[in-house]
């Protein structure tokens, strides 16, 4: 609510978008991917209330999934929101729609539902099967916004095959109760998805947004493509499983596919175990190597200050993100963190992890202590020596992501512009300042064009 320490209400008074989604619409859903969103979700949901009472507002998506219960039990935001969408929200987003703005009844399935003494939870569950859900519409979206121009997105699968990997929050809340483990789209749908999509809006790619496209729902994934003689880019989040051979591989880039994104996670066999991944470092390097041969632009992700991660498992990890990081499109080592609902968090003591006690609400980083490892600012300071100083050492480029799939962004052709950049970043017990000016084409490319003094 604060005006002064909000600047999204600075944007919001600028733009003036609240008062035009407030005269259009009588219904508006927001879908909160994680916790960067809710500040400037819940601030424009307060803006649209505050411009029409009436209006129906509806949180959604994997956030509010992970703390409805917690966000309907406080108090402070009720005013921010009318429904919270559970779980899947297509029976419950139609059933609001359907309503038409008036307050939707208490059985909207996957619904928290406001009532006079608060939100009462869902008194039915929703899953979807997939083969009587429709094909995505982007209809109404400017699809040439986004970063990488027209993107549209499908699913041919929802949950993940593996299912075990015990740091993920896709695996451990549940699961009994949100239905099959893994649900495929038929094939057929599939196809006609695809050409629908195609015809429709021209996309310069596609992107499979399953969770993890087995091999051989792969195999079927480029029949599909060839029969269709789709002629597009598209990518997928895949695993490093042994059924990804060269000839798989081989056959997904004749079939248009262009980027993976391969979660690596550790380069310790041990740790590998624990986490119970399910790659054996043998095979990981195999296919990377594969994928990097034959013209995919491949994500890596790994990670530090894992359960139980010495400096010898974390340095193991590190050798290969040193071989990787020059070769692949983009090379990603994060900080663990403890995330509620996972197998780690339900039984940290299995894994060497104590969570600390904590106040702190809708907290999707558990405080904890790694008693058999690295402590998370030991990971960091780590992670900066190693990594962090190769940008630091370079004075002509401060920071550098390359374009989508090797495509020019929108705004790369635009006239570059400059600015002072001042800023102050405490890491590990040590501070960093500096105050530079740099310029930008919007293409995610800065350099810095003068002056600076401190270290950046």
């Amino acid at each position: 609510r604060d005006r002064a320490l909000n600047y999204y209400h600075q944007f919001l008074d600028e733009t003036g978008h609240a008062e035009t989604i407030a005269a259009r619409f009588s219904v508006v859903g927001f879908s909160l991917m994680g916790p960067t969103q809710v500040v400037p979700t819940l601030t424009l949901a307060l803006r649209l209330k505050e411009l029409r009472s009436d209006l129906v507002v509806v949180l959604g998506g994997p956030w509010v999934s992970l703390f409805a219960a917690e966000l309907a039990a406080a108090a402070p935001l009720r005013p921010f929101f009318d429904v919270l969408v559970e779980g899947e929200g297509e029976a419950a987003w139609l059933a609001i729609a359907r309503a038409g703005g008036a307050a939707p009844g208490a059985s909207v399935p996957n619904a928290w539902v406001r009532t006079a003494k608060g939100l009462a939870p869902p008194r039915d569950r929703f899953v979807a099967y997939l083969a009587e859900i429709g094909t995505p519409s982007f209809d109404g979206l400017d699809l040439d916004c986004y970063g990488a121009p027209r993107p549209v997105l499908l699913q041919s699968g929802r949950g993940c095959y593996w299912d075990r990997c015990a740091f993920c929050v896709h695996t451990g809340r549940g699961q009994a109760a949100l239905g099959p483990r893994v649900r495929l789209r038929p094939l057929a749908l599939v196809a006609a998805d695809i050409a629908e999509l195609v015809r429709k809006h021209a996309p310069r790619y596609l992107a499979f947004a399953d969770l993890s496209v087995s091999p051989a729902r792969m195999r079927q994934l480029c029949r599909i493509m060839e029969d269709g003689r789709i002629d597009l880019p598209w990518f997928a989040f895949v695993r490093l499983d042994p059924g990804f051979d060269r000839s798989l591989l081989e056959r997904m880039r004749r079939a248009g596919c262009l980027k993976l994104n391969f979660g690596l996670e550790s380069g310790s066999a041990r740790i590998l175990e624990l986490l119970d991944k399910g790659h054996d470092l043998e095979t990981a390097r195999r296919i990377i190597d594969d994928a990097i041969d034959l013209g995919f632009r491949v994500t890596l992700h790994t990670m530090a200050g894992l359960p139980g991660e010495s400096r010898e498992d974390l340095d193991l990890t590190l050798a290969l993100v040193d071989r990787y990081a020059p070769a692949v499109h983009e090379s990603y080592t994060e900080i663990f963190r403890l995330e509620p609902g996972t197998r780690i968090h339900r039984s940290p003591h299995s894994f060497g992890i104590e969570p600390r006690p904590t106040d702190r609400g809708f907290d999707n980083c558990v405080p904890f202590e790694n008693r058999g490892g690295l402590s998370q600012a030991e990971a960091m300071a780590i992670i900066e020596e190693r990594l962090y100083a190769f940008y630091r050492d370079r004075e002509e480029l401060i920071y550098r992501s390359r374009s989508h799939f090797g495509m020019k962004h929108k705004h790369d052709f635009a006239a570059p512009s400059r600015f002072r950049a001042r800023f102050r970043v405490e890491l590990g017990g040590r501070v960093f300042a500096d105050e530079v000016t740099v310029e930008t084409r919007g293409g995610g490319i800065l350099r810095r064009v003068g002056g600076g003094e401190g270290q950046s």
